[in-house]
């Protein structure tokens, strides 16, 4: 049974609702004039399992959301939260990751708080080979490197 709004309902409840047709639409039809897009829209939207095809729209329409950390999580950016989530069922989705990577290729390079690269976390959440490789290709220094 499809949910229904009885308002307009806001990003944060669309992707809690995983209504990612009617993001994507919010997205591509009113992203000039949307109130729901702040800063770390992106960072939800990936943490709620967004496809990719919502990240790309995010991505079109606000590549610079790729570029900012989330001071509330360790300053990770958008490609730490791809590399997945394991403890709330969410694995890296390697085509959500290859798209952040071609926005911005530095952020494999980019540490979090606990110095953790993006590499580290695809590790930790025992991601798939492909995510791996991605960030290898993009930060063949990742593999030197030691998390704090």
């Amino acid at each position: 049974m499809e949910k229904q709004h009885t308002s307009s309902p806001t990003l944060v409840q669309l992707f809690k609702d995983e209504a990612w047709e009617d993001v994507e639409s919010l997205l591509k039809n009113n992203v000039e004039d949307s109130k729901d897009i702040q800063p770390l829209s992106l960072h939800y939207a990936i943490a709620h399992g967004a496809p990719p095809k919502v990240v790309r729209a995010f991505l079109d329409h606000r590549p610079e959301l790729c570029l900012l950390k989330n001071s509330k999580d360790n300053n990770r950016i958008p490609r730490h939260v791809a590399c997945g989530n394991k403890r709330k069922g969410r694995s890296c989705n390697p085509n959500v990751l290859r798209m952040l990577l071609e926005v911005h290729p530095d952020g494999a390079a980019e540490s979090d708080e606990d110095g953790m690269l993006p590499l580290h976390c695809v590790c930790l959440e025992e991601a798939s080979t492909e995510a791996i490789q991605l960030l290898l290709q993009a930060n063949p220094k990742a593999a030197e490197t030691v998390d704090e």
